[in-house]
């Protein structure tokens, strides 16, 4: 697919300006893109040059001063619509740099792109759609803004418009252009598919997605107040815990060892120990296989109950939660006393939100939460924190449009889901299954080996996750997991 580019257009003008603006009034729509001081930061990073589109012909690169401009003319203007790329990025930087909350619709082609087609991971990025839905090879940042050693982002960024402005235009300008061209293929697609119920994925898209976007927008704006204090004070006895599994495996080895250190690890459990390696590493740019101790074999050799891998994961689990839960998240306290995590409607293949920076779904659960790092969440003055969680909402929606009559006696019961379809998997009574759930907990809470609990504990315990792999009224194979009685009900 051939394109006809138009020559890029720097604006600095004042005049000029508000000309763009009233076509931008006339035609009600633009692309926009922004160029930042860096791309981590969605709280203080700010425009340094931005671009806008407003169609096949044109492209503009625009000065950080033409905002001031943008927002009296047209930032509160509810009848225009944006197109964007990684649409709440760019808003956020226009609003550090002083632009009010656009009025008007915003769309981002991250999210129609990603209900065209969930499955394409990794590929909702603007340079990969462009190409891979309008055949247009885009210039990587990184061809173009070729950063020197000590220069931050920012300071490449600047050099570039100073030294060579035509290359950084170009590259600015397409941004708009690529955003608002891909908005206009990925519209006709949403509009030809059909979701399952009818509704063209369009209508699903405008009426859900496109305010939503906004939602999660003020929710990352908002963000959460943190506890510092008490951030500080669980950091103690996390650190001793590390320390103390670090002092513990470094005398069962006889010598000190770095955790973090493959190759140690390596000579201590394939050397020294003698474990059989279960995988080899790909050799990297030499070639030069070597045993492997990823935390999948770690765990494998855990799990058989070899000390030196449970303490080394213990280990890991300690600095994980130190490092991305305390460290990382006092590192993201901003001015206000608050983190604000990104919130993402383009990842998640099931259509679930994800969180970034940090990710705070990862928080244990409140019954897994031994270090208590919940309670460093408070809410604002004259607030209530409140956690909702709809309890195995899929499944209940599931029993409601199935008609099963064996899955809805268990809900109306007030049962586990998942423990009562294994108790009717399995023939054993329910109440069992959910005495050997407690008391898993409980044993675990108390640190008891797993070697040592009762066999029918670990047993149900099974049968419970097996229900739940495979879902209610399924089978596969004649296996541990099958159904004694095959399908659960008689008209599955």
């Amino acid at each position: 697919m051939w394109h006809k580019l138009p020559v890029p257009e720097w604006i600095d003008d004042e005049e000029r300006m508000l000309k763009l603006c009233k076509e931008i009034k006339d035609i009600g729509f633009a692309g926009l893109d922004t160029e930042t001081t860096g791309k981590d930061d969605w709280m203080k990073d700010y425009v340094l040059f931005w671009s806008l589109s407003t169609g096949s012909n044109n492209r503009y690169c625009l000065s950080r001063r033409m905002l001031e401009i943008f927002d009296k003319e047209l930032a509160g203007d509810p009848c225009i619509t944006w197109y964007m790329t990684n649409a709440n990025f760019d808003r956020c930087m226009l609003l550090n740099s002083g632009v009010r909350h656009l009025a008007g619709p915003v769309h981002c082609t991250l999210v129609m792109d990603w209900m065209h087609d969930e499955n394409r991971a990794g590929r909702h990025g603007l340079k990969k759609t462009a190409l891979d839905h309008l055949g247009l090879n885009m210039n990587e940042f990184k061809s173009v803004f070729k950063k020197r050693k000590g220069e931050t982002y920012q300071d490449t960024l600047l050099r570039m418009m100073a030294q060579e402005p035509d290359k950084a235009i170009d590259y600015a300008s397409m941004d708009a252009w690529a955003s608002r061209e891909l908005h206009g293929y990925l519209k006709k697609k949403l509009e030809e598919e059909i979701a399952c119920t009818g509704i063209p994925l369009w209508d699903l898209y405008e009426r859900i997605e496109v305010p939503y976007s906004t939602t999660l927008l003020h929710n990352m704006r908002n963000g959460i107040l943190l506890d510092q204090g008490w951030l500080h004070h669980i950091r103690v006895p996390i650190t001793e815990k590390m320390e103390e599994c670090l002092f513990k495996f470094n005398k069962m080895a006889g010598y000190e060892v770095n955790l973090n250190s493959p190759k140690q690890l390596v000579e201590l459990f394939v050397d020294k120990l003698g474990k059989k390696p279960l995988k080899w590493t790909s050799g990297g740019k030499s070639g030069n296989k070597q045993p492997s101790v990823d935390v999948n074999v770690l765990q494998t050799w855990a799990d058989e109950g070899d000390p030196y891998a449970k303490l080394l994961m213990e280990f890991r689990k300690l600095e994980k939660v130190r490092g991305t839960y305390v460290d990382g998240m006092l590192a993201r306290v901003g001015s206000d006393l608050r983190i604000h995590p990104i919130i993402n409607q383009h990842i998640a293949v099931t259509g679930r939100l994800t969180s970034s920076n940090p990710n705070l779904q990862n928080i244990p659960r409140p019954d897994e939460d031994i270090w208590g790092l919940r309670g460093a969440f408070m809410p604002g003055t004259g607030y209530t924190l409140v956690a909702i969680d709809y309890r195995q909402l899929e499944m209940r929606l599931l029993a409601h449009m199935s008609g099963d009559k064996n899955m809805r006696e268990v809900i109306r019961k007030g049962w586990d889901i998942h423990a009562g379809t294994a108790a009717l998997m399995y023939e054993v009574p329910y109440e069992e299954i959910q005495e050997a759930k407690f008391l898993k907990g409980w044993l675990s809470e108390e640190k008891v080996d797993s070697s040592r609990w009762p066999d029918w504990i670990s047993e149900f315990i099974g049968y419970r996750q097996d229900a739940k792999a495979i879902g209610f009224g399924q089978h596969r194979g004649r296996s541990k997991t099958r159904s004694k009685r095959g399908n659960l009900s008689a008209n599955a």
